[in-house]
């Protein structure tokens, strides 16, 4: 059919050109041969560059008035409809709806669409002639639309403190003690992140804790004009800038102009570094066409350690590369995205700081903001004990209870995000219980995290093991089933997710202490 055949296609030009170009040229041109759209047919709504703010688009199909007879024309879409998970880089292709009659417009319910960065979202339509036959497809084409119904995520605010003493370079994080920090949790990743600056450089200076730390690239340092050389990736755009796609990482995103718009603009860039010291950094503008290597003036160190398994960066960001002027109280839209993967070549799970969806954390307006403030804690520090000298032990008391406070709301940010991780894998297991092939590792894979970091994080939450928590639901959906005279309990141990009824009665009777046939007479006596 004309959808299979899209939806093969656009999945193989999207996503398996780095691994079969020859596969993806091959099926690129039976696509285009097999579904070819007639001249001037053409999709006139949406325009390039729209914004959608709502939850409904109009659709306009343009077919010429001298073209063949046209029963319907019927609408797609094309999304990204992951936000945060391991299959993340996949699209999908959904039917909208079909326009019977000129002029052939749907308006389509994206209700059910998360919101999508510019270039993730597209629509296309087929033209059906009055035999039901698909004769014409248009689309999909990239006009880069942007799907954001969400103008603010949150007020986080990332306190960036001034010093006169400026933090070394070096990838050991021994400056940091007198700057603020920001936390999160990304799958087994655990993100701390630091800031300071002066009159010459923003700092930052990032731990990783990381069980599995993938980065396949030899290079180290800025990286330009040198796709050929790393993992065979062709060259992007005219500036042939490197991708990082498979790759441990950190994207810093500045919105120097700090007016959080929809759309990224030239003064918008981002600083993407590799957990094995590959970096560079980006700003583009679609709507212009441009795309620029930003930041080859950052001073960047990063290094891998063991005991626990992590990486360190820091880096030094020279305020002429945002063409600013720091002052205290200057504010920037500001990021900080950690992309973690568990094997080379596999989709990875993206979490920002500001809680950005993984699909939507290049959208501006989804950022939150970095504020320089006057002088380092230490500096404060020393304030403070001058204050106490005099008797006004009033001003300590309200910074300790702030401090307290905000240690005490990371630990409850992480611990929900914890039991996020462990209800997806409570669902996805529910979902797949019938499967005899159905382990941990399946459902820590759907959920981006370790086998290993999946059983401890689900007992710690469930107090049970998962494989005990497995066959404690198998053993609830056989009881129901048992209550059915018409099915045997071989039948009903395949259908539970053994592959044996030898099997299945074993951990019946371990459970319930009573056979299967036991039960199913005890039950149906009463």
């Amino acid at each position: 059919m004309i959808y299979n055949r899209c939806r093969l296609s656009i999945y193989f030009m999207m996503h398996m050109v780095p691994r079969g170009f020859f596969l993806c040229i091959i099926t690129g041109l039976w696509f285009a041969a097999s579904i070819s759209a007639s001249i001037g047919i053409k999709l006139a709504l949406p325009k390039a560059h729209t914004v959608i703010t709502g939850n409904t688009i109009r659709l306009l199909a343009e077919i010429p008035k001298d073209a063949d007879p046209v029963k319907e024309v019927r609408f797609y879409i094309v999304y990204s409809p992951f936000v945060d998970s391991s299959a993340a880089s996949h699209r999908t292709i959904d039917y909208l709806g079909k326009a019977e009659v000129p002029p052939f417009e749907y308006i389509a319910d994206l209700r059910s669409i998360p919101d999508q960065n510019c270039g993730t979202l597209q629509f296309f339509f087929t033209v059906v002639d009055p035999a039901g036959k698909v004769v014409d497809t248009c689309g999909p084409e990239q006009r880069f639309l942007v799907l954001d119904r969400n103008l603010k995520i949150s007020d986080k605010r990332f306190i960036c403190r001034e010093t006169n003493t400026p933090p070394h370079i070096d990838a050991l994080l021994t400056d940091w003690k007198n700057a603020d920090s920001i936390g999160f949790i990304n799958g087994d990743n655990t993100i701390k992140a630091y800031s300071l600056w002066d009159e010459k450089y923003l700092y930052f200076g990032i731990e990783v804790i990381d069980n599995s730390i993938i980065g396949p690239y030899p290079q180290r340092g800025y990286l330009v004009d040198n796709a050929p050389d790393v993992y065979n990736f062709e060259r992007i755009d005219s500036l042939k800038y490197v991708p990082v796609p498979n790759y441990d990482e950190v994207e810093l995103f500045f919105d120097a102009k700090h007016d959080h718009s929809m759309t990224r603009k030239l003064d918008d860039t981002h600083f993407l570094i590799g957990a094995k010291g590959a970096y560079y950094g980006r700003r583009y503008d679609r709507k212009l066409g441009i795309s620029n290597l930003w930041g080859k003036s950052v001073r960047c160190s990063v290094a891998v350690y063991e005991n626990p398994s992590r990486y360190v960066i820091e880096a030094a960001f020279p305020w002429q590369e945002f063409q600013l002027k720091p002052k205290e109280g200057l504010a920037v839209g500001f990021d900080l995205l950690n992309k973690n993967y568990m094997f080379i070549g596999r989709p990875s799970i993206g979490v920002s700081w500001n809680g950005c969806e993984y699909y939507n954390y290049n959208n501006p307006s989804e950022w939150g903001d970095l504020v320089l403030a006057g002088g380092d804690i230490l500096s404060s520090a020393w304030l403070l004990v001058c204050v106490l000298f005099i008797g006004a032990s009033a001003v300590v008391i309200p910074v300790v209870l702030w401090r307290k406070k905000r240690m005490t709301a990371t630990k409850e940010e992480l611990l929900k995000k914890q039991a996020v991780i462990t209800n997806n894998m409570e669902k996805y297991l529910m979902d797949n219980y019938a499967n005899p092939d159905f382990t941990i590792a399946e459902a820590a894979r759907h959920s981006g995290i370790s086998p290993r970091y999946a059983g401890s994080l689900f007992k710690a939450e469930k107090k049970i093991s998962f494989s005990q928590y497995l066959n404690n639901y198998r053993v609830e959906r056989a009881k129901e089933m048992l209550r059915d005279l018409k099915l045997s309990v071989t039948e009903i141990a395949f259908a539970v997710g053994y592959n044996s009824p030898e099997h299945f009665t074993r951990v019946f009777k371990s459970i319930e202490e009573s056979s299967p046939n036991e039960y199913r007479q005890t039950t149906n006596r009463g």
